[in-house]
């Protein structure tokens, strides 16, 4: 379990917690790899992100979201 998670059990009002994926289709020209970025806000406040270029290249917008989830 990672830090958010153990962060997010204690905090009472979870609901107010929320996480935002998105990702570039194909984004780095050199490579063709996604990017794919996440942010987790509580009470409208940023407390956590990340970002990291996908491991593979995506054939498809299928295939992106796919690695989108495994972030």
């Amino acid at each position: 379990m990672n830090p958010l998670n153990r962060y997010c059990k204690g905090v009472i009002l979870q609901k107010d917690i929320k996480g935002h994926v998105d990702a570039d289709y194909a984004g780095c020209w050199d490579t063709a790899r996604s990017t794919t970025g996440c942010v987790y806000t509580y009470s409208g406040g940023e407390i956590a992100w990340t970002s990291k270029r996908q491991k593979c290249v995506a054939t498809s917008t299928g295939k992106e979201r796919h690695e989108r989830k495994e972030i």
